[in-house]
């Protein structure tokens, strides 16, 4: 987890220069810990079992990472946007419970739901030891969900990225719209991304969706959907009218009415509060 706090760090200072393929590495390289044969999840504890604290530790780390390549690096972030979806869909399972009255007394049903993103499912177990190891653990802590709903929150707000000036002594921040300059010879250009992102929220939403209307596990402590609503509210504000049809297109009854009570909160505490 040092690695990702440094990672956080020069994500975040605006000394370093950034290429789009730089970021495209760091996002690759987390999308490689939601592998279940990576080396982390065996190395996390030394008991081999995952505790509420090492995920919690773990998802921190993430956080950080992710929520400064989209403040900061969201310029770059525009092409890797897929990368990033499946990222922030894999998170979400991190949330999601057994439904013990169900799934504890189906024998083999864990198979089918094994968490994607198994660092963040607490109670995840030695995979050497078979499927006896429980795959989908205690869900993530209220905190971990409200940080979540913060990144999600700054897809939709615009983000910072830096320029640096060379071989120019003289200042260009009156040429350049919402531009601030800095005094170690680069400039800050104010950017939006949002419409970008409009064209993956629906998927985010569709994975989120997709686990509430399982019979087995889902997100089913009411603190944590509470936590999560903000985030939830801003991927439906980057939707339009063609992609919440499309959503409706692509799920069951069970979804479709999630979905149209989300949107109706969306309307009634998100949209019309002046936020």
């Amino acid at each position: 987890m040092g690695v990702l706090d440094i990672l956080a760090g020069v994500c975040s200072e605006s000394s370093f220069e950034l290429r789009t393929w730089e970021i495209g590495l760091v996002l690759e390289g987390i999308a490689s810990l939601m592998s279940p044969s990576t080396p982390l999840l065996y190395a996390a504890c030394s008991t081999r079992v995952l505790t509420n604290q090492d995920t919690a530790k773990i998802f921190t780390a993430l956080y950080h990472v992710l929520i400064n390549v989209a403040r900061f690096r969201q310029g770059e972030l525009t092409t890797l946007i897929p990368v990033f979806t499946a990222i922030l869909q894999g998170i979400f399972h991190g949330f999601k419970s057994l439904h013990a009255s169900i799934a504890r007394r189906q024998q083999g049903v864990e198979t089918l739901i094994r968490s994607p993103f198994m660092l963040l499912s607490a109670g995840v177990a030695d995979q050497t030891q078979g499927s006896r190891g429980i795959p989908v653990g205690d869900p993530l802590p209220v905190e971990c969900a409200e940080n979540f709903a913060r990144l999600l929150a700054a897809l939709g707000s615009k983000g910072i990225s830096t320029l640096g000036l060379h071989g120019s002594g003289t200042s260009q921040e009156s040429f350049i719209p919402g531009v601030a300059g800095s005094s170690s010879g680069s400039i800050s250009i104010t950017t939006d991304a949002s419409k970008a992102f409009g064209k993956h929220a629906p998927y985010i939403l569709l994975e989120y969706l997709s686990i509430q209307c399982s019979v087995v596990a889902s997100i089913s402590q009411q603190s944590l959907r509470n936590a999560l609503l903000p985030g939830l509210y801003t991927l439906l504000d980057l939707c339009g009218d063609w992609e919440r049809e499309m959503m409706m297109v692509g799920l069951d009854n069970t979804g479709k009415t999630l979905l149209k009570g989300l949107y109706a909160d969306y309307l009634k505490y998100f949209k019309y509060t002046g936020r």
